[in-house]
């Protein structure tokens, strides 16, 4: 509940703003104070598309080198300093920014997200889509230096505004890598029904044309 905490102003005080006599009785959300700030915290500060748009560079870039991520959302609590007014080119960051943007835009023109892509925004509550267009963009480099200088534009983007939400998808990207190592029987066992199913297929279409020629 809001704790009524009572103000006696002086004077001087009174003097710029009319009151009552007694003391002011001021109400402030005193639990909402002592917990702790959401990972994604602009709050007003961000609409929700500038939201949606930071979440999917973070979490490309924390994809595409989840260590150098890592070391730089630890930042904000170590040097936190070194996260305000990155040397960014524009350039580079404003291609990525415009390929998330375009998806918002005309969601028909998203591409499609791989599972790797969809695992990793899924666990961070990003969408596969924005994250796609936005790994995407990195991709589109023209050679691995460019591919890797888009990429680092992106991760001091992102770590500018969410340092921790950026070490948060890098870590969720290499979980996803890891997990891939541990098969998983029941996909496996659809991948076997699956190729059983074009063998029989491909038995009987032999069958059915046996003596008739070969098959197509």
């Amino acid at each position: 509940m809001p704790a009524k905490i009572p103000f006696n102003l002086s004077a001087a005080n009174s003097a710029l703003v009319p009151l009552k006599s007694g003391p002011v009785k001021v109400s402030l959300p005193i639990g909402g104070l002592l917990k702790p700030p959401p990972e994604v915290s602009l709050g007003s500060l961000a609409t929700s598309r500038q939201q949606q748009i930071i979440m999917a560079v973070a979490v490309a870039a924390g994809m595409w080198d989840p260590t150098e991520s890592v070391k730089t959302a630890k930042l904000v609590d170590k040097e936190p300093e070194k996260l305000i007014c990155p040397k960014i080119d524009d350039d580079k960051i404003n291609r990525i920014l415009r390929a998330v943007g375009s998806v918002l835009d005309n969601p028909t023109s998203a591409p499609s997200a791989n599972e790797k892509i969809t695992d990793t925004a899924n666990a961070v509550g990003a969408s596969p889509v924005l994250v796609a267009a936005a790994f995407g963009a990195i991709e589109a480099g023209a050679d691995k230096a460019e591919k890797d200088a888009l990429a680092s534009n992106a991760l001091k983007w992102a770590a500018s505004l969410e340092a921790k939400f950026l070490g948060r998808s890098a870590q969720a990207a290499a979980r996803v890598v890891q997990l891939a190592r541990i098969a998983d029987p029941a996909a496996r066992l659809d991948v076997v029904e699956k190729d059983v199913a074009v063998l029989d297929k491909r038995v009987t279409k032999l069958e059915s044309t046996a003596g008739g020629g070969a098959p197509d």
